[in-house]
């Protein structure tokens, strides 16, 4: 018998809830940003169930290159593995940088984040972060 398909994502456009969850480190013009449960949710199973945080900000006008003045920032892979239903939504292709400066790496939930200088974008992804409400 043949695994299904998992669902697509709802994307949502609401910055003002993703403030709540992961902070950006410029200023934006527009985000997109899915969550989905990693593993499989099972309500039968008792306990917590993991969410991933993934999304494309597109930044305002220089943000990205004040972004690319900070820190030290490495190549990574020219195309990276968006999720599909982020994917559509990013009209430029183009290489993308990382900076650890950006990043907190010891702190649980923290974002961590790829800048795409063509398409003047920020892909971020966290892993269960602390949201305020």
């Amino acid at each position: 018998m043949a695994k299904p398909e998992p669902e697509a994502a709802a994307v949502s456009s609401d910055a003002g809830q993703l403030a709540k969850c992961v902070p950006l480190p410029g200023k934006t013009e527009r985000v997109s940003w899915i969550t989905h449960p990693l593993g499989t949710p099972d309500a039968r199973v008792p306990g917590p169930t993991d969410y991933k945080w993934q999304g494309i900000a597109w930044l305002a006008d220089g943000e990205a290159m004040r972004l690319r003045g900070i820190g030290t920032w490495q190549l990574q892979s020219p195309e990276i593995p968006l999720p599909k239903e982020l994917a559509a939504l990013l009209d430029r292709r183009g290489s993308w940088v990382r900076s650890p400066d950006l990043e907190e790496d010891s702190v649980d939930g923290s974002p961590h984040f790829l800048l795409n200088l063509d398409a003047n974008a920020l892909y971020f992804w966290a892993v269960n972060p602390h949201c305020r409400h």
